[in-house]
C-alpha cells in the first residue's frame, strides 16, 4: 500500500509539472501570435512614417543655412506639420509594440497563472549547479506569498529572463514589474525542467541523483 501511494505521488507530481509546461507553452505561443499580428498591423504605418521622416531629413540636409530655415517652407516642401506629428506617433507606436508588446501580453496572463502557480511554486525543487538564480527567484516568490516580504528586493535575479524581455521587466521608475517578472520565472522553470537543470525528488520523469536540495 505504501508503494502504491508513493508511485501515485510521483505520477501526480509529473502531471503537475506537465500541466505547468503546457500552460506556459500555450500562453507564450498565444502571446507571440497576437504580437505578430500587432506588428503586421503597425508595419504599413511604420513604413509610411519612415518615408515621411526621410523626406524631412532630406530637405534639411539640402539646406545650406539652417539658421534661416523657415518651418513653413519645410512643411510646404515636405509634409504638413500634422502629418509629421502623425509620423512621429506611428514610429513611437511601432517601437513600443516591438519592445513591449509581447511582454505586456505575457503580463496580462499573470492573474490566470497565479490560480495554480502559488501552489506549484512550493514544490520541493532540486537543482543542478548554474540554476541558483532561478531558485533564488522561487524563494522570493514564496517569501512574498507568505508576507515575509512586501516587495521584490534590489537583488532580485533577472539573468534567466529572455533578452527580449529584459528591458520590459522594469517600469519608468526602474522598478521590477512583479507580475511580468513572475511570469518570466514560470517560463524559466519550464525551460529548466526541459533542460534537466531543475528536478523533483518524488518524480518519475524529473529526478536526478546529482543535485542540491532546495
Amino acid at each position: 500500500m505504501l508503494a502504491f501511494f508513493s508511485e501515485a505521488k510521483r505520477v501526480l507530481t509529473d502531471y503537475i509539472i506537465q500541466m505547468h509546461d503546457q500552460y506556459i507553452s500555450n500562453i507564450c505561443h498565444e502571446c507571440k501570435n497576437i504580437h505578430n499580428v500587432q506588428m503586421r498591423k503597425h508595419k504599413r504605418k511604420h513604413e509610411k512614417a519612415i518615408d515621411s521622416i526621410e523626406s524631412v531629413v532630406n530637405y534639411l540636409i539640402d539646406q545650406d543655412d539652417f539658421v534661416s530655415l523657415i518651418p513653413n517652407n519645410l512643411y510646404q516642401e515636405t509634409i504638413s506639420k500634422a502629418d509629421l506629428k502623425q509620423a512621429r506617433d506611428d514610429l513611437r507606436q511601432f517601437q513600443n509594440t516591438s519592445k513591449y508588446g509581447y511582454a505586456n501580453l505575457l503580463q496580462n496572463r499573470y492573474s490566470s497563472m497565479r490560480r495554480y502557480f502559488a501552489e506549484f511554486i512550493n514544490l520541493p525543487f532540486m537543482i543542478e549547479k548554474g540554476s541558483e538564480a532561478i531558485l533564488h527567484a522561487i524563494k522570493l516568490i514564496r517569501q512574498i506569498d507568505a508576507k515575509e516580504l512586501r516587495s521584490l528586493p534590489d537583488n532580485t535575479p533577472t539573468e534567466f529572463i529572455n533578452y527580449k524581455l529584459q528591458n520590459a521587466i522594469y517600469d519608468q521608475n526602474k522598478t521590477i514589474k512583479r507580475a511580468l517578472w513572475e511570469v518570466c520565472v514560470g517560463i524559466a522553470i519550464k525551460d529548466a525542467f526541459r533542460s534537466g537543470n531543475i528536478f523533483i525528488s518524488h518524480s518519475n520523469k524529473h529526478v536526478s541523483f546529482e543535485c542540491n536540495l532546495f
